[in-house]
């Protein structure tokens, strides 16, 4: 920046001014000299670095356009030698191409020379043939001869074995016929001896006999007595006086006197019910099994059934005309109360269903979305489901006192809880006792077969085992329990402190109870059935608590005794047509189950290999025992099935039928010796075995899965009146079977002589086509004979060889002009690169 001179009269007035003054402004321009010089060296250094950097950047370019020319050369070097490598390649191809030309013209002038040698040959070769084929000719007009000769000759040979097989046929027909004949005229002559001997038997036996002969007629004839009529239909039978030797009287639970099994919830009671219903008549059941329903049942109608089952409490008793038996079960209350949380959680859906009150929808809501610690502390549940044995066995619950008197407030309360909230109490507990005392049995869950074996013997009931387990929650309980902490536990324990109390008094009553029947069994083993036995080994206490299986032979074996001697008066029967739908003392079943296509009842043996039944058999007589297998689960387990009676076998005989569905049912029968029947028993013991059991899938059981052998509706008793006439009926029936076999035999030969005719007419038919073979061969030899007398002369053929040999000439010439097309077309594209190569190098040095 040039310095600016002051102006005089700026420097007048500056002298003018005050020393201090004029420092000050010199001062001024001097800083502002400075500023400007200072903004000069930025713009010099601004233009110092541009200038920097375009220094380098020519420097980057320079370097590039150095490699580019670098680039450019190697790739113009790479390109002319690529073209003298091309050049030198289309040389050496047409160095190729001349010599495969000479190749090809010095063949040709070979096959020309080749060709005049050959042709003499050629006419001497064609003579040759013409000669051959004429001796050819010859020899197979003689062959064609010979072979129509034997092929005529076969033919006769097999029309005389069609008519000798036709003869045998016809013979082999009529020997069955007469066969046949015979076996009828002799089983109508044994029918007649069979009537004659019927005659002079005494009335008794000739009903007796009838009634066999109508048995043996239904079965020949597939009519299954066990599908003919529903259950209904039977009763209605006996009512109109329906054939009197098919009744039987109830050979269950005698007794008329009602049962009830008083259901506290989550006790195995689904399961109990089931295995409870075996011993009465399935029309004896009334299904009712929450108290607002019995509600709606009339007292007459309750009145017509004797087995009882639900969450009836108390109540039920006042609806009936007599105090009943009854029988109920407990369980550990820790484990019941969990398995009710549980319950109600999986289940939700298919309660608020079955409830209407508003408590019970409250209660049922609650346990979805509570903690058990939670559910159990609330207002919903206490008063109204805590210690809920104790609440059902006082008389609580569900809902037998205190009714309100307003039905609007007893609608909307809960059935279990119309009564107003009420909390256990030492008195409740008392009552719960006394009641539980006062059953004919209590047992427990947590010891199920002991407490089986308690109520048989308490109820004079044949042993049993219990295989049942339905109802169980799917999933959760015991992961439930095992995931609960010591604090909810001890809530649990304290909400259900009632029920904890009840519970230890029924285990000490119920080890009493037990060892009672303990020692009564040891007693009759040592005194009674068992003299010589090791009884006094065995230990004189038994804890029915322990976890090894608790069904002991000493215990069994006392129950039957015992069961024996209480049914000694019952009714001995000579006839017995048991049905399935019939109460029947029995074990190693499964409960009974309907089969609507079959319509009828009927039970799977299971889950051993070895089944029971009780039948009131009179002594003094034997009996002819039928019965149907419905089902069976494999070919080897029906061959198995035997029966055995105080370890004698029963030899059973198979009939195998057809229904008008082509199902096969197989019915077994056997003859009970009387010597079997012991007069001292009022029932006898009936075996039946198999080899194995099966696994079947059943739905609602849990497990799903069953193990069973066969099926069956039931079985016939019948009194055997005399041996000699019921074995003429048998041999009269294996007769039958015989004849009816020796049917299918001839049936069977017949089928195989018509298969034979059957072969021999295909034989006749391939002979046929093989003689229109020969026929068709021959005319193809005329043709070709007459083919080969029509061939040119020779020198026809030496014209055609030469017209070949101009042909091949002709197309060696064809592929020359290819090949120099070729030629010429490779030479093109060879000076078109190199003048692109030229054009590129151009372009190339131009840019640089």
């Amino acid at each position: 920046m040039s310095e600016q001179p002051i102006p005089p009269a700026g420097r007048s007035s500056l002298f003018n001014l005050p020393l201090v003054s004029r420092v000050k402004v010199v001062k001024d321009l001097l800083l502002t000299k400075l500023d400007g010089l200072h903004e000069q060296l930025q713009t010099i250094d601004s233009t110092v670095q541009t200038l920097d950097s375009n220094f380098k950047a020519l420097g980057t370019t320079t370097n590039d356009l150095a490699k580019n020319d670098i680039a450019l050369l190697e790739a113009t070097i790479g390109l002319i030698e690529t073209l003298q490598e091309n050049q030198q390649s289309i040389e050496q191809q047409n160095r190729m191409i001349l010599a495969l030309l000479r190749q090809t013209i010095a063949s040709i002038q070979h096959q020309e020379h080749v060709s005049s040698q050959v042709l003499p040959e050629v006419k001497t070769i064609l003579q040759e043939i013409r000669q051959q084929e004429q001796t050819n000719h010859q020899a197979l007009e003689r062959s064609l001869h010979q072979n129509v000769a034997q092929i005529t000759q076969q033919i006769q040979l097999t029309e005389q074995k069609i008519d000798q097989s036709s003869n045998q046929i016809t013979q082999q027909l009529e020997l069955t016929e007469r066969k046949i004949d015979q076996s009828t005229e002799h089983i109508a002559q044994q029918l007649e001896q069979t009537e004659q001997t019927v005659k002079h038997v005494s009335e008794h036996q000739s009903a007796s006999l009838k009634t066999t002969l109508h048995s043996i007629q239904r079965q020949n004839s597939s009519i299954l007595y066990y599908t003919s009529k529903a259950s209904s239909n039977g009763n209605s039978n006996r009512a109109n006086g329906a054939d009197p030797v098919m009744q039987t009287p109830s050979i269950g639970v005698a007794t008329t006197k009602p049962f009830y099994f008083f259901h506290i919830p989550k006790t195995a009671g689904t399961s109990l019910r089931f295995w409870l219903l075996e011993l009465f008549a399935q029309e004896e059941y009334l299904e009712c099994f929450f108290l607002e329903d019995l509600e709606k049942i009339s007292s007459e109608k309750i009145a017509q059934h004797r087995f009882f089952s639900g969450h009836l409490g108390f109540s039920l008793c006042q609806a009936l005309p007599q105090q009943p038996n009854i029988v109920t079960w407990l369980r550990e209350p820790i484990e019941r109360e969990i398995s009710q949380y549980n319950y109600l959680r999986q289940k939700r859906s298919m309660l608020l269903d079955q409830v209407t009150q508003s408590r019970s929808v409250e209660y049922i809501d609650a346990a979805s979305h509570l903690g058990i610690a939670d559910l159990l502390q609330s207002d919903l549940h206490l008063g109204y489901y805590d210690n809920l044995q104790v609440r059902y066995l006082s008389g609580i619950a569900p809902g037998q006192y205190g009714q309100t008197a307003n039905t609007e407030d007893a609608d909307r309360l809960s059935l279990w809880t119309r009564a107003a909230k009420q909390n256990c109490d030492d008195e409740m507990l008392a009552a719960a006792k006394r009641n539980l005392l006062d059953l004919l049995h209590f047992g427990l869950c947590e010891s199920m077969q002991a407490s089986i074996e308690l109520l048989c013997y308490r109820a004079n009931w044949a042993p049993r085992q219990f295989n049942l387990h339905l109802n169980r929650s799917q999933t959760g309980a015991k992961a439930l329990a095992d995931a609960l902490s010591a604090e909810e536990i001890a809530i649990i324990r304290d909400v259900n402190q009632y029920d904890l109390a009840l519970y230890e008094f029924a285990k000490a009553e119920f080890k009493l109870r037990y060892q009672e029947l303990w020692e009564e069994s040891l007693r009759a083993k040592k005194h009674h059935f068992d003299l010589c036995s090791d009884a006094e080994k065995l230990p004189t206490h038994i804890d029915p608590f322990k976890p090894e299986p608790q069904t002991s032979p000493v215990v069994s074996d006392f129950l039957e005794e015992h069961f024996q001697h209480q049914h000694s008066g019952d009714k001995r029967l000579e006839r017995l047509n048991i049905k399935f739908s019939d109460p029947i003392f029995l074990s190693g079943w499964y409960p009974r189950e309907y089969n609507d296509s079959l319509k009828t009842w009927l039970r799977w043996a299971g889950p051993d290999t070895t089944s029971y039944l009780y039948l009131p058999l009179k002594p003094g007589s034997s009996y002819r025992i039928s019965f149907w297998i419905l089902f069976c689960m494999s070919t080897d387990i029906q061959e198995s099935i035997s029966l055995e009676i105080e370890r004698t076998p029963i030899p059973l005989q198979s009939l195998y039928v057809t229904d008008v569905n082509d199902n096969v049912q197989s019915l077994l029968t056997g003859v009970i010796p009387a010597e079997l029947i012991n007069q001292g028993f009022a029932y006898t013991k009936i075996i039946f075995k198999t080899n194995r059991v099966v696994s079947l899938e059943v739905a609602e059981s849990d497990p799903a899965v069953r193990y069973v052998s066969f099926a069956t509706n039931g079985l016939a008793v019948e009194p055997v009146t005399d041996p000699s006439l019921v074995e003429a009926l048998l041999q009269t029936n294996a007769q039958l079977q015989k004849f009816q076999d020796r049917s299918h035999h001839f049936e069977a030969q017949v089928q195989q002589i018509q298969t034979a005719l059957h072969d021999s007419q295909a034989q006749v038919q391939q002979f046929q086509a093989e003689l229109q073979q020969l026929k068709e061969h021959a005319a193809a030899i005329q043709i070709k004979q007459s083919l080969v007398e029509e061939q040119p002369q020779p020198h026809v053929v030496e014209e055609q060889m030469q017209l070949h040999v101009q042909g091949i000439l002709q197309e060696s010439q064809v592929q020359t002009q290819q090949l120099q097309s070729e030629l010429h077309q490779s030479c093109q594209e060879l000076e078109q690169t190199k003048k692109n190569s030229e054009k590129d190098a151009k372009q190339t040095g131009a840019s640089r």
